[in-house]
Order: structure tokens, then sequence, then C-alpha cells
């Protein structure tokens, strides 16, 4: 059996690398008129035991790489490449 890699865009960050924090995620749900002022929203993290982090973290699916590689079957390979092809 042989196999090749596969380079594909990071499905998470859609090639980009890095991602919103899931604790701003959180906060801009409860929040949608935005930030109030930094006293406030340091109390809010603290009081939804958040962290108080950066918005952007980098990608964990792709670490960073904005792609993804995976080891697939040659057979495999050879019939998305003659699908793309029809």
């Amino acid at each position: 059996m042989y196999f090749v890699k596969r380079v594909e865009k990071c499905p998470l960050c859609e090639g980009s690398g890095t991602i919103q924090h899931p604790a701003w995620e959180a906060y801009w749900k409860a929040n949608p008129k935005g930030l109030r002022d930094e006293a406030a929203d340091k109390r809010w993290f603290e009081e939804n035991w958040l962290e108080w982090s950066p918005e952007e973290i980098v990608c964990p699916e792709c670490y960073g790489e904005g792609e993804v590689e995976e080891w697939v079957d040659l057979a495999e390979a050879l019939q998305a490449l003659g699908d793309d092809n029809a």
C-alpha cells in the first residue's frame, strides 16, 4: 500500500492560522453592544470563570500554519484527482 500527503486549508481557521479565543466568543455573545470599560470587562471574565486573554489565539487544529496535512491512500488520491478532472 502507498500513501501520499494531502495538504488542505485548515477548516477551523480557514487558513488564517488564528481563531477567536472561546472566552471572547462567549463574551461577544453575552455583550453584543461591545466593550464597556476595562474594569467591567475584567470582572465579567472573572465572574464567568474565563481568563483575560488575547482575542485571537493560534489555531489548535493547524498550530498557526493555516494548513492541515493528512496521509491518504494513493488510490484514494488518484480517484479524487480523476473526479476533479471529469
